[in-house]
Formats: structure tokens, C-alpha cells, sequence
């Protein structure tokens, strides 16, 4: 663990000169202490008089060790208490997602074909080796969009559907370890594990969101108020330290990509953490969006939800051109930004028909269009689950 701190150290040594009495009982001699006495005092006035170095010390979180394989977590699809529609996740073959105009059923797609998975309300979707976590409420909607529920498992070998729990969760994840949620207690959330062949369930820590990155796992924990806003503190904890490296926040809202963690201050700008450098950054980053790369895709709503891109460090915004293919481009808008590492995929709903939404694949073509003098990349919208 690389990290940095300034500590003065005082250490002041006392030797007591004790005897016994006549009783056995240990008595310490007046002449003894008299000297040490006067010594604690002075020290004592002096600590008064002047704070010492270790009241002002803060730590500055320099980063630590992360494997190849931990540099390519992401949680970008399911970020914790976001706007945006958690019904996106993939595996190396193929994209699973919740069809919103199907009453939330759960589909994947291969790149030529939808199959139904399961008639299961499906939200919040998480994969993990074979199976897809997902959590299920037959209140959700398109009015009305749950982040808790019932949590469910997807067998994707075996095409069974398991029931994990008896009682809404939220944010499920899962790894080697186990499965992982939070639910509310007393007005505070917590952090479960679930072991899921016994069935037992283990409440771990205060927190929202459950993050393992390598030995570490990220928390969030109360430290006090805003007026009526809770006042919260990220960690990094392994079995031998636990790192404050985010201090001061209020919003649940936080994901991360690729060794970055991002989270919202009290006025909901985005910030950003790299976890391997501790280096801060405020990136320019609206709304909705996803990353691809060093590519950053964003929803701009001062150009009308126009698709925009970041691209090798260039601070400007490219806007992206939809190609009107036979006329079918133009009818849709883009609402939810998801990826799966190399594909830019969308919910997108048609103009003038409110919240019917369906989920598209949209690709960037080799060839520019001239508008008001710009060279704009130009792109296609593929609805993949509209079957009429």
C-alpha cells in the first residue's frame, strides 16, 4: 500500500521505583514520583499551549496495487442509485437485457437473434460466472422504476431461475467469494453476503454499494449530517487496513471502470478517483453516458440528448450524426447509454410515443457528413427487439 504521512512521534519513558510493604501489598514512594509528576505536567502545559503535529496530520491517499485483472472490473452498467436504467449486462458471447416493452421479461441477444430467457419482471442486472443476477418487483414500470427487489438468479447453462431472497435487496453483486446486496435497517443501509449454498446471510458492514477490487472491497459508511442529508465517507479495507480516500458526500450515486471510481459530491458533480495513482479529477461528463476505451459517450441535453463523444483527450465534444437509413433513424431518441467493452448499445424510444422503450445498437460508420462547416461521424441506430 503506497501511502503518505506525517506523524511526530512522542515517546516518553517513565520508570517507577516500586517496594513492598510489611502486607505484600506494592506501594509507589512519594520521593519516586515527585520528579515524574512535575515532568507530566510541564509536558501536559506545554501539549496545551501548542497542538501537536499528529492533530493536524492527514493522509493522502497515494494509490494502491491493482492486478490486470482487477483493472477491468466495471460496474458502468450498474450504477448505484443512477437515473439511468440498470438493464443492461453481457457476457463474452452475447447481451442480456430487460425488454421494457415486454413487461420487463428477460432477453439476450447474440448479434442476429432475441431469445426470451425468462418471464420474470427483471431489473438491475448483474452477471457473474454463467448466471445473471437480476432483481425482480411487479411494481417496477416505465413510470415507476425500482432499485430494490426480490433477488433472483439466471442459470444460463441450465436456463433456471432461482430465488435468493425472501425480502427486497439492492445492488446486487457476486463473485468467487459469494453474493453481495444491501438492504435497509433502521434507516441505514448495510451490506449482506449470501452464501449461497447454505443460504445463510452475513451482514458485513455499513454501506450501499459492495466493490471488490483484488483483497480490497470499497465502503461507504455515516459520519455524520448536512442538515437533514447524511454526511458519508469512502473506504478501502482488507483484512489489515482500512483507507479513507473519499471524504464528505451525500449522493448515492458511484460506479467504477477500469481501476477509476466515480461519485457525486453535494452538488451532484462528478468526481473521479484512480485508484492505482490517487489522482482527483472532475470529469466532463453530463448526465448519461458510458466509456468505451478512451472514448467517453454522452447524452448532451443542450443539443437535445444529442449523442456526443470524447475522443483521445480532446476536451470538445464531437457530436455524432444519426444517418436517416430509410427514414427509420430519425424516429427514434436516445434515452440510456450502455456498453459491453466494445459496442456502444442504447434504450431509445420513438418521438411522439413517450416511454416505450427498446434497446438498439449503435454503430459508428467510416463516413463524415458536412454540417455548418463540421465534419460529423455519422451513425446508425439498430433497434434489435421491435418486432413489428
Amino acid at each position: 500500500m503506497k501511502t503518505k504521512i506525517t506523524v511526530l512521534i512522542m515517546i516518553c519513558s517513565l520508570a517507577l521505583t516500586a517496594c513492598t510493604n510489611s502486607s505484600g501489598e506494592n506501594t509507589i514512594s512519594e520521593e519516586s514520583t515527585s520528579g515524574v509528576l512535575e515532568e507530566i505536567t510541564e509536558a501536559k502545559a506545554s501539549e496545551t499551549a501548542k497542538p501537536t503535529e499528529m492533530e493536524n496530520a492527514q493522509l493522502e491517499f497515494t494509490g494502491i496495487d491493482i492486478s490486470e485483472e482487477g483493472l477491468t472490473f466495471s460496474t458502468i452498467n450498474n450504477r448505484a442509485r443512477s437515473s439511468a436504467f440498470n438493464v443492461f449486462c453481457f457476457d463474452e458471447e452475447m447481451i442480456y437485457f430487460s425488454d421494457m416493452t415486454k413487461g420487463w421479461k428477460l432477453y439476450s441477444y447474440d448479434g442476429e437473434n432475441v431469445k426470451l430467457l425468462s418471464d420474470k419482471k427483471a431489473h438491475y442486472l448483474y452477471y457473474y460466472d454463467k448466471s445473471i443476477y437480476f432483481l425482480s418487483d411487479k411494481k417496477v414500470s416505465d413510470l415507476d422504476y425500482r432499485y430494490d427487489g426480490i433477488l433472483y438468479k439466471y442459470d444460463i447453462e441450465s436456463e433456471e431461475v432461482t430465488q435468493l431472497t425472501d425480502e427486497d435487496v439492492y445492488n446486487p453483486r457476486a463473485d468467487s467469494t459469494g453474493v453481495y446486496y444491501a438492504k435497509e435497517y433502521e434507516d441505514k443501509f448495510y451490506i449482506y453476503r449470501l452464501d449461497e449454498q447454505s443460504g445463510e446471510e452475513e451482514r458485513l458492514y455499513e454501506g450501499f454499494t459492495y466493490y471488490r477490487i483484488d483483497d480490497y472491497v470499497i465502503s461507504r459508511e455515516v459520519i455524520g449530517k448536512n442538515g437533514e442529508d447524511d454526511i458519508y465517507e469512502y473506504f478501502l479495507m482488507n483484512d489489515n487496513e482500512k483507507i479513507c480516500f473519499i471524504s464528505d458526500t451525500t449522493i448515492i450515486y458511484d460506479f467504477i471502470h477500469n481501476g477509476v471510481f466515480y461519485y457525486k459530491d453535494m452538488n451532484f458533480i462528478l468526481h473521479s478517483v484512480d485508484l492505482t495513482t490517487g489522482e482527483k479529477n472532475t470529469p466532463p461528463i453530463e448526465y448519461n453516458f458510458t466509456i468505451i476505451g478512451d472514448e467517453i459517450y454522452l447524452l448532451d441535453l443542450t443539443l437535445g440528448a444529442e449523442l456526443c463523444r470524447w475522443q483521445d483527450g480532446n476536451p470538445e465534444k464531437m457530436p455524432l450524426y444519426s444517418l436517416y437509413f430509410g427514414g427509420e433513424d430519425w424516429l427514434y431518441i436516445l434515452r440510456t447509454l450502455y456498453t459491453d467493452g466494445e459496442s456502444l448499445y442504447a434504450l431509445v424510444y420513438p418521438s411522439g410515443q413517450g416511454r416505450v422503450n427498446y434497446m438498439a445498437k449503435i454503430e459508428t460508420l467510416d463516413e463524415k457528413v458536412l454540417l455548418d462547416d463540421v465534419y460529423w461521424d455519422m451513425i446508425t441506430i439498430k433497434v434489435i427487439n421491435k418486432t413489428d
